[in-house]
């Protein structure tokens, strides 16, 4: 169905960066039929003279009505005629570039067949007006011609365009004015489903019960409208129902509209600033939720009500052709899945093509939400987890799999670290030429054997790269060389090609990680903190699996644990270095700390009494901060210093991470912040006590700005600390029953 309509959306996105794009090369020279290709100029530099389709062309993108009319009054079939080479007239060009007083007076004076003309595309102009998502532009071409909105181009209609990119407002709008029986039934299909993959739960609702068929239709591709809503795990999304709030708010945003008044652009970049705007912003969105996810229920149990009157066989054909099940459950669905499996319990037995319940996908997938449905079947889950895939692997092996791929930029440089050694080879003497080449053609052939996350086209298109280098040094070896400068020249061209197969596995592959992210997979600061995670997903799986399952060995002869350790090698040396760095990192600053706040007790404010020792401020209030302020920074230092020293000298094997080494993370960065506000309130107090007799406002300001260092601190680190928080202490509440019951 995108498809369908990508062609007239690039031309949209062209259209409007043509707009905006400011000064651009001259057009003097392009004919009529190559504008589109030709950016316009704004600079205010003269060109030679210009076609009158140009200098429509040009004002139609500018909504510049005023340059238009002359021409259109000497002659109006320039309205008619074809401006682009994709055969788009000036109507279909306004109504893309957005121009609504332009095609106002336009339509005024072209006649209603006019806006039905097609563009080489078969599109008219009320599609693209329908894309571009202005109400106005569409309820104006509507006016003067009451067809247009059932007029099926050549690429669908107005309204399944407006929905597919997501125009609510004109959804709600073409509904009103479109008779949907004039829609063919694949087009109503893809209409309602591109209302479900917008969130428009109300049309959808509204358009679905006047045509209850299309719950049970599967289209091209194995589509159908409970695929669609399978993917589409319900959200907190905005829903204001005036949409005056979310319009001042967003004005708020500077690329939301266009400010042409300098008072007018003061005042909103001064209350966009204001921290309680999107405070309020956050309620909205969270008053909205409760709408949104009840419009999604209702749809859910209209299409699944339908698809419960069809024949038993008819009912399975509908689920394992569609592959709703494994959808929802690698989507974390579990709403969608609780509502099917609640009416038909028979459900949780259906396996796909590679032998996968819904429990297999969420433990592949890492959906914890809908593995912990399990727990709601009783004893049933011991039959289930008996279950061996395709690969003969079970739900334990499945769980060792790395739920989310390391990043590939990652991977590949560390596959390609061995370049720097190769690299420092230049520098030394060559013996033989053979002995070089061989030892890059193993070192290429090794990284060749280390696969990716998956067989993709990108990895595909790396690894035959890679091959194909392998290949040619394969070629060269048993040549004589008989100069180290030409062996030298050589290596250098050969490092040079394996740099360049780096950068391309860097770039193309990159869409690698364009995948599913399971909510429980957080997004921590750290390859330590995801393999943590990665442990925890193993060890739940373990507690359900008959013990036999534990030296089960797949396909491949390798056990869970086996398959664990290899999927997750590249992340544990990621995760070892992550955490060496970070506890190095923070070492240094928690000794500079502690050395001086040990120097800053024996050199007190205020100096000594000769004649005692003791302190001359001591019976001050102020010294009694500032000592224990001094004693609380140098003991947390301490502390912090001893738990960053006990993770540099961890052995990091797999389950150091999963309670040890974030712990003593967690307790390194709390003690660290609490001898850095130590710190500071030392600091302050000292202020206090030298200067509070003669200066009483200099003290005041210190103490003011003292706090700054402490907020930047914890505003740069808390997503750090608190991510370590979550993983170490509410992780074991992931896997506890949820409120979603199956029965």
């Amino acid at each position: 169905m995108i498809s369908r309509y990508c062609s007239a959306k690039s031309y949209f996105d062209e259209i409007e960066e043509q707009d905006e794009g400011g000064s651009r090369s001259d057009i003097e020279n392009q004919s009529p039929a190559r504008l589109q290709d030709a950016l316009l100029s704004n600079s205010g530099r003269k060109t030679k003279c210009r076609t009158p389709q140009q200098i429509l062309y040009q004002a139609a993108l500018r909504d510049d009505w005023g340059a238009a009319e002359p021409i259109l009054e000497k002659d109006l079939s320039l309205a008619r005629a074809k401006m682009t080479e994709r055969g788009e007239r000036v109507l279909h060009i306004a109504a893309v570039a957005r121009s609504t007083r332009f095609i106002l007076e336009l339509v005024n004076k072209m006649e209603e067949s006019d806006l039905e003309l097609p563009n080489n595309g078969g599109t008219n102009a009320f599609c693209f007006a329908a894309a571009s998502g202005v109400v106005k532009i569409a309820s104006i071409m509507r006016d003067k011609n009451k067809k247009l909105p059932n007029i099926i181009s050549k690429h669908g209609s107005a309204i399944t365009m407006a929905a597919l990119l997501g125009h609510k407002d004109m959804v709600v709008y073409l509904y009103k004015v479109t008779d949907l029986a004039a829609l063919d039934n694949l087009e109503r299909f893809e209409l309602l489903e591109a209302t479900i993959q917008h969130e428009l739960y109300d049309v959808a609702l509204d358009i679905f019960k006047k045509d209850t068929a299309l719950a049970t239709t599967i289209v091209e591709g194995n589509r159908s409208l409970l695929h669609a809503l399978s993917k589409k795990a319900l959200t907190i999304s905005w829903r204001d129902p005036d949409g005056k709030w979310k319009r001042f708010v967003h004005m708020l945003n500077a690329g939301s509209m266009r400010v042409c008044s300098p008072v007018r652009r003061i005042f909103i970049s001064m209350i966009s600033r204001m921290p309680f705007i999107t405070r309020f912003e956050r309620v909205w969105v969270i008053r909205g939720k409760s709408l949104l996810k009840k419009q999604a229920g209702v749809l859910l149990e209209e299409l699944w009500a339908e698809c419960l009157q069809l024949p038993e066989a008819e009912l399975a054909r509908l689920i394992s052709k569609t592959q709703i099940l494994n959808s929802a459950a690698k989507a974390g669905n579990v709403e969608f899945l609780a509502v099917l499996i609640r009416d038909h319990p028979d459900l949780i037995w259906k396996v796909d093509r590679r032998k996968h319940t819904i429990f297999h996908v969420a433990a592949l997938h890492r959906q914890e939400k809908v593995y912990s449905l399990i727990h709601q079947i009783g004893a049933v889950k011991d039959l289930i987890t008996l279950g061996v895939d395709v690969d003969g692997n079970n739900i334990l092996h499945l769980a060792g799999k790395l739920g989310q791929p390391i990043p590939l930029k990652q991977k590949i440089r560390q596959q390609f670290g061995e370049i720097e050694e190769l690299k420092q080879k230049l520098g030394q003497p060559m013996p033989c030429n053979d002995i070089i080449l061989e030892s890059i053609k193993q070192l290429l052939e090794e990284i060749l054997q280390q696969r990716l996350a998956e067989q993709t086209p990108a990895n595909i298109e790396y690894e035959e790269a890679l091959q194909q280098l392998i290949t040619e040094i394969d070629q060269k070896i048993g040549q004589p060389s008989p100069c180290n400068i030409i062996m030298r020249k050589a290596l250098q061209k050969l490092i040079r090609e394996i740099e360049a197969i780096k950068k391309l596995a860097e770039t193309v592959c990159f869409k690698e990680e364009e995948k599913i992210m399971p909510p429980s997979f957080l997004r921590v600061s750290g390859a330590a903190l995801r393999l943590q995670r990665e442990i925890l997903w193993f060890k739940e799986v373990e507690k359900i699996v008959p013990p036999s399952f534990l030296r089960m060995k797949n396909n491949d002869e390798k056990t869970p644990r086996q398959l664990f350790s290899e999927e997750h090698k590249l992340l544990l040396k990621e995760g070892e270095r992550w955490m060496r760095d970070t506890a190095n990192y923070c070492m240094i600053v928690a000794t500079l700390i502690a050395t001086v706040m040990f120097a800053a007790a024996f050199t007190v404010p205020g100096g000594n009494n000769d004649n005692e020792g003791t302190p001359i401020m001591l019976k001050l209030k102020g010294f009694t901060v500032f000592v224990i302020s001094d004693a609380v920074a140098m003991f947390c230092s301490i502390v912090s210093i001893i738990m960053f020293l006990s993770i540099l000298t961890s052995r990091y094997n797999e389950d150091d991470f999963l309670v040890s080494l974030p712990k003593k993370l967690l307790l390194g960065l709390t003690t660290l912040f609490a001898s850095i506000v130590g710190m500071l309130v030392a600091f302050a107090a000292t202020f206090f006590l030298v200067y509070n007799n003669h200066m009483a406002w200099q003290p005041k300001l210190i103490a003011a700005i003292s706090g700054v260092p402490v907020a930047l601190f914890g505003c740069l680190h808390y997503k750090l600390w608190w991510d370590t928080v979550k993983s170490t202490y509410w992780s074991k509440f992931l896997f506890k029953p949820g409120k979603h019951r199956l029965y």
